[in-house]
């Protein structure tokens, strides 16, 4: 995968992100009813995609892309999609069925991002790009 394309890959996941931030924050209460949680758990969800949404622009915007930076997002979105993993099977009576649902579908979505961010990484850290030689000093 080249460069401009991970760069892309990692836009829609800010751009996916912020969206979620957004909703989440503003329609606790709605989802919250959806989900059958107590509106505050969307709405601490929203908090914490706060300084996600940070790190995904910062590094879009970074020139070269940092492979560290990187990892952390794929990281992060894996670690997304295991814990919903877990809360799904885990403890399917903590939503609602469709609240199960929509859980689900996100993180499959997640985690395509998170696939896609990786064989993007790999390509990186490879050498592939000049960005990876400029920052492993190359």
């Amino acid at each position: 995968m080249s460069e401009r394309n991970l760069r892309n890959v990692l836009r829609i996941d800010a751009v996916g992100s912020g969206l979620s931030t957004v909703f989440t924050l503003a329609g606790a209460s709605w989802l919250g009813t959806r989900l059958e949680v107590s509106a505050w758990i969307p709405f601490a969800v929203g908090l914490v995609l706060i300084p996600w949404v940070a790190l995904l622009v910062h590094t879009v915007r970074r020139y070269p892309l940092s492979p560290t930076e990187v990892a952390v997002i794929v990281a992060g979105n894996v670690g997304w999609a295991v814990v919903a993993g877990v809360l799904i099977f885990g403890f399917p009576d903590a939503m609602s069925a469709p609240g199960n649902w929509m859980v689900g579908l996100f993180s499959l979505a997640v985690l395509a991002l998170g696939v896609a961010q990786w064989v993007g990484l790999r390509s990186l850290v490879s050498g592939a790009h000049p960005a990876a030689a400029v920052e492993q000093g190359r």
